[in-house]
């Protein structure tokens, strides 16, 4: 049970982490030509905002600099997904 403001924090950070993990997947595994564009700027703007949690708060400690990693990379590989998506529509 969320009690104080510290509570509320760790609990609000918890689900920036879930939110972007889900929005990442989902835009991972988007079969839909139209909605993937959106899908994977949802998961970018989840991205950045986690990404600033995470240097706002005590970003210092070994884990949070492991998940700042596993952010940049997956915004990489979102913006590897969306050139590979713009290309292709191109192409056709």
């Amino acid at each position: 049970m969320i009690t104080g403001p510290e509570n509320a924090s760790a609990h609000q950070e918890g689900l920036s982490e879930t939110v972007w993990k889900t929005l990442y997947q989902d835009a991972l595994f988007e079969v839909d030509s139209e909605a993937l564009t959106k899908k994977i700027d949802a998961a970018q703007k989840a991205i950045g905002e986690r990404s600033l949690a995470l240097l706002r708060g005590n970003g210092d400690n070994m884990d949070s600099e492991r998940e700042k990693q596993i952010l940049a990379n997956a915004h990489g590989v979102l913006d590897d997904l969306k050139r590979i998506y713009q290309t292709k529509g191109r192409a056709a």
